[in-house]
């Protein structure tokens, strides 16, 4: 695959919590573009005591978002290869590339470096990325019809907010987020975005203002009409910057929505039980294996069937906007 350099250079103004290097590149095709914001948050020495000099790494917050109109999947993991190289400058020891390894897919974590470069300072206890001005960041990114080298300038030195956990699953026929935050600055609100395909989102919760608090939740009813639903945070900061969390997926359905008839077969009258915490059906009806319809009525827990001739029959419940429920029954004399 041929290799597309993209060169982004961005002036290298150091604007504490105002803004974040943003590197961004596009598929050839168009189909879809990755997005990575990074922030170098610390310098980690290796020691305390540094009197003739120290090793260190960075320690960096990132998130990265893949939209578009054709994105490839799963989001989590759609990337060949992630990763870039930071440039420090302690304004003694010349520039210093520190590489970086980052996530293959959607994701909003913190990471450290392994290079260990040395720093002859003896300023172990009090260097920072702003002290060392590392500001200078080269994303090598690839993936399907993707093959490129961003270059971009950090412009802050601390993520707006971190994302500590987001997850979610189903209970009682709600679908239940919740997730967990840690050093919020200069951070506007939340908004919750579904998806039933992890592609398409659209914002279903109002905005989510920061609170005193690092723990989140939000609930909906699920949606039976489709087995996953899909769920990203939308993150506004206060300059008006957006980003996005990693996406979640949580299936709508359980053993809770199971449709239960009892005793089967049947002889004459049978039980019929669903969780009304879920589904609400509006109509009942029986059908035989030909499709024939043969009884329509309202849902009821009891139907008596002694007069139905022997043989297999489709006993289905349906709510007003068309979900089906389904199970078949053996009918005896």
């Amino acid at each position: 695959m041929k290799k597309n350099i993209l060169l982004l250079l961005l002036s290298a103004l150091i604007i504490p919590f105002t803004s974040y290097a943003q590197c961004v590149a596009t598929a050839d095709n168009g189909d879809y573009t990755v997005t990575l914001n990074i922030y170098p948050q610390a310098i980690i020495p290796s020691s305390s005591s540094c009197l003739y000099g120290f090793n260190y790494n960075i320690s960096v917050g990132y998130d990265i978002q893949i939209t578009g109109t054709n994105p490839p999947s799963p989001a989590s993991t759609a990337l060949y290869t992630s990763q870039g190289t930071i440039t420090c400058n302690n304004g003694t020891n010349g520039n210093q590339s520190i590489f970086i390894d980052l996530n293959n897919g959607v994701s909003s974590t913190t990471t450290t470096s392994t290079s260990n470069p040395y720093s002859s300072l003896s300023d172990c206890n009090t260097a920072t990325p702003a002290s060392y001005n590392c500001s200078s960041f080269s994303y090598e990114v690839q993936g399907p019809g993707l093959s490129k080298v961003v270059n971009c300038s950090a412009t802050s030195f601390a993520m707006p907010v971190q994302i500590v956990s987001f997850n979610g699953k189903n209970k009682n026929g709600y679908n239940d987020l919740k997730w967990k935050i840690a050093n919020p600055i200069d951070f506007d609100y939340f908004q919750v975005q579904r998806s039933f395909d992890s592609k398409s989102f659209e914002t279903v919760s109002e905005k989510i203002p920061l609170r005193n608090t690092e723990d989140y939740y939000w609930s909906e009813k699920s949606n039976l009409s489709n087995n996953f639903n899909y769920y990203r945070l939308l993150m506004k900061d206060k300059d008006g910057s957006i980003r996005f969390s990693k996406i979640i997926s949580i299936q709508n359905f359980s053993n809770e929505t199971d449709l239960v008839l009892y005793p089967n077969p049947v002889v004459s009258e049978l039980n019929i039980a669903w969780n009304s915490k879920i589904f609400e059906p509006t109509k009942m009806k029986v059908l035989d294996l030909k499709g024939n319809e043969i009884l329509n009525t309202k849902p009821a827990t009891k139907i008596d069937l002694k007069n139905l001739p022997s043989g297999t029959y489709q006993i289905t419940l349906m709510d007003d906007i068309g979900i089906k429920m389904s199970e078949k029954i053996v009918k005896m004399n």
